[in-house]
């Protein structure tokens, strides 16, 4: 295997590493939060469901930064391990806020009636919404990190589509894997699906991206 390949292999496992970690805290926060204080309709539950949505950027955002680094470092020696986990982290706690304000609307609108029938969309309709979220979202990603690659690579403006093109694919994966957990599953069974769901969006997250990173030569 020759240095390119094992670049992009190294790149795309340690995306995928940091996803699963990222994804499976971020489920834990959020199944604690609604535990601890329900829906999001008055203040002080909205304060903690933001809340939530921060540290579980801070935390993905921080894990999937570093482990990042630590494969960009060989590309990239001039890059910063601090300049590079700090514009993750910032994108990822953006993302997950902006993620974070359609449920705070809903949880506000008056409940129907449970004679009423309620369509519940099924896990691939979930997936197809993740999908065009993360082609939305991801370009906040790959722009806060479009500035930490200023005088480290050339063409970084392909960083910003590359994340919009692998977040809409790593979305999809795991909106499946949120459309797919009923109210009574396990709580060990969801934290696992949001921890398998997060390890394949990494994969394939780190698949488009990394190929992405190969245009992108270092400045001298």
């Amino acid at each position: 295997m020759n240095d390119t390949k094992r670049f992009l292999w190294k790149w795309i496992v340690f995306v995928g590493i940091g996803e699963f970690f990222g994804i499976a805290c971020a489920a834990g926060i959020a199944l604690s939060s609604d535990a601890l204080f329900g829906e999001p309709v008055s203040l002080l539950p909205m304060l903690f469901h933001l809340s939530g949505a921060v540290l579980s950027g801070i935390i993905e955002g921080g894990i999937t930064g570093y482990l990042m680094w630590l494969v960009l470092r060989s590309r990239y020696p001039n890059l910063r391990a601090d300049r590079w986990v700090g514009a993750t982290m910032l994108g990822a706690v953006i993302a997950w806020l902006l993620g974070a304000v359609p449920q705070i609307i809903f949880a506000g609108t008056p409940h129907v009636p449970y004679e009423t029938p309620v369509y519940d969309p099924p896990a691939w309709v979930m997936a197809l919404g993740g999908a065009v979220m993360g082609l939305a979202l991801g370009p906040l990603l790959g722009w806060t990190q479009y500035f930490a690659f200023r005088n480290i690579a050339d063409k970084r403006g392909l960083w910003i589509w590359a994340n919009a093109l692998g977040w809409a694919g790593g979305m999809f994966f795991i909106f499946l894997a949120a459309g797919s957990v009923e109210a009574d599953t396990p709580l060990w069974f969801t934290i696992s699906l949001a921890g398998l769901s997060g390890i394949t969006a990494g994969f394939f997250v780190g698949w488009v991206t990394g190929h992405y990173l190969l245009k992108m030569k270092p400045l001298e």
